[in-house]
């Protein structure tokens, strides 16, 4: 069987370009890709896209249709991170401070999620405030208060869309680093491709462009 093909965007920042050099990206992402070679990238290639927290919020928005055009196509989406401006339609993101984890202070939603076998609420070093999810998504885990943290909607589009408001990469390596977000990462993409996108049906994609090339191509070198 043909592995699922695993990208994510970025936006050069020093975090994002330390946690691209890490030895699970060169075994488990197709692609790193440059948030300003979106527009000329064909999606259509990957089975999932990963979009990390602190890209630029109107270049998202610029590209909101094509991200939509990706996820119509049966492309899963992984979405990390505050979204202060609603720049894909039904995410709706409420500001909250991000203090440090504190002892039982998220609690699991729909257990029986393939997510919970993998991942424990001690996984999650902090987040960035909660979601609205749309009806009809599935709620997988939330603050004491019911506050909604991560969430996964296959109503809303024909693809898939799970949604976070944990960082991803900031915290990975660089001054932040901690070794709970680091797990995290080094876990996450093997997760991804090896559990999560394999289990889920796919629509042949077109192979129309080449992969990226330039600053998307370095990052995995």
């Amino acid at each position: 069987m043909k592995r699922k093909r695993l990208a994510c965007l970025h936006g050069g920042a020093h975090s994002e370009r330390l946690s691209l050099r890490r030895s699970v990206c060169a075994d488990y992402l197709a692609a790193a890709i440059y948030l300003l070679d979106l527009p000329k990238t064909d999606l259509s290639q990957f089975d999932g896209l990963i979009i990390p927290e602190g890209l630029n919020q109107r270049k998202l928005d610029a590209a909101s249709a094509q991200l939509v055009r990706f996820l119509n196509g049966s492309g899963t989406v992984f979405l990390f991170g505050d979204q202060p401006t609603e720049w894909l339609p039904s995410v709706r993101w409420r500001f909250a401070v991000a203090g440090l984890p504190e002892p039982n202070h998220l609690r699991v939603a729909s257990p029986s999620h393939p997510f919970h076998k993998a991942f424990k609420p001690i996984d999650f070093y902090h987040q960035h405030g909660s979601f609205l999810p749309p009806e009809g998504a599935e709620v997988l885990m939330t603050k004491r208060n019911g506050d909604v943290v991560l969430y996964v909607d296959e109503v809303s589009t024909a693809g898939r869309l799970m949604v976070t408001s944990l960082d991803l990469m900031h915290h990975v390596d660089g001054f932040f680093s901690n070794p709970i977000s680091t797990r995290f990462f080094d876990r996450f993409l093997p997760w991804v491709v090896d559990e999560f996108l394999e289990d889920y049906p796919t629509q042949p994609a077109k192979q129309i462009g080449k992969r990226p090339q330039g600053a998307a191509a370095q990052m995995l070198q």
